[in-house]
């Protein structure tokens, strides 16, 4: 552990020194203390403003994955996280919205965030606003906070109403994978395996298709799905592109696999499911 004094050194370096280099190198330097060693109140606080006030872009990148690291191993004062919150909302403070929400979804993963600091990454909403960079990574903490069971199902409906609503194939593609993800240590609602089920038979955009069957893949391996989510699965073996077709089969031969190490009392029978959709010979055409 270093001395109080050499620390204190570091957080004035990042305050007041003239070389930009130099604060970007104090904000890793504490970032890297702060993940072994209870930091003074006084220091964060220093990071925080450096966060918002450096002139210099990659010192208020790394001040936000310095903050990342302490509240990895310690509890942040919850202004200093509503801080955080903040700098990934407001597009007009001076900080990178990706770094803010990458630091909030270390810090969420092993912890808790306060509500207010996760309704902040869920107001992308269906993330459409994407002005300040803002949706990918809000995906992306959301999935890490998910891991640590701290999203509601209003938060897990967000990505849901994404895959069901937004213009954008990308963000609609980006929301199924999430859910994925998601369910893989979350239940989801059937109102959201749904949505999965639909945006397969329905998105007509194939990598929007293929994203939703490996979600329901990942998923049906460790819940039971429902008797329409596994016949949207199967009636996806006939789509018209060969990769949606793969992308259910391998769903469906994944979900019969991990039936006996669930125990489950019901079987989904994938390869009746697998004969049954493939008599009907699906049309060849290839996506572009």
């Amino acid at each position: 552990q270093l001395p109080e004094e050499a620390v204190n050194t570091l957080a004035n370096a990042l305050s007041k020194d003239a070389i930009w280099e130099v604060r970007k190198l104090s904000a890793t330097a504490l970032g890297h203390i702060g993940a072994r060693a209870q930091l003074p109140e006084e220091v964060v606080k220093t990071l925080v403003e450096a966060l918002f006030n450096d002139e210099v872009e990659n010192v208020r990148q790394h001040a936000a994955g310095a903050l990342g690291q302490i509240g990895v191993r310690a509890q942040l004062p919850e202004e200093a996280v509503k801080t955080l919150a903040k700098a990934f909302s407001n597009g007009e403070v001076k900080c990178v919205p990706q770094d803010a929400a990458a630091a909030l979804g270390q810090i969420g993963a092993p912890g808790q965030l306060p509500e207010e600091a996760v309704e902040m990454l869920a107001m992308a909403k269906d993330f459409s606003d994407d002005a300040y960079g803002r949706r990918e990574p809000a995906a992306e903490a959301l999935v890490e906070l998910g891991k640590s069971a701290q999203l509601s199902q209003e938060v897990m409906q967000t990505f849901a109403q994404a895959l069901s609503k937004n213009v954008s194939w990308h963000v609609r593609g980006r929301a199924a994978q999430a859910l994925g993800e998601l369910g893989k240590c979350i239940k989801l609602s059937e109102e959201v395996m749904q949505t999965l089920a639909e945006a397969l038979s329905k998105d007509g955009v194939w990598m929007v298709q293929c994203e939703a069957a490996k979600a329901l893949g990942e998923i049906g391996k460790c819940a039971e799905l429902s008797e329409e989510v596994m016949q949207a699965l199967a009636e996806a073996m006939k789509d018209r592109f060969d990769c949606v077709r793969d992308a259910a089969k391998n769903a469906l031969n994944e979900i019969e696999a991990s039936q006996p190490k669930r125990q489950s009392s019901r079987r989904y029978r994938g390869h009746e499911l697998r004969r049954i959709a493939c008599t009907e010979a699906p049309p060849q055409a290839a996506p572009h």
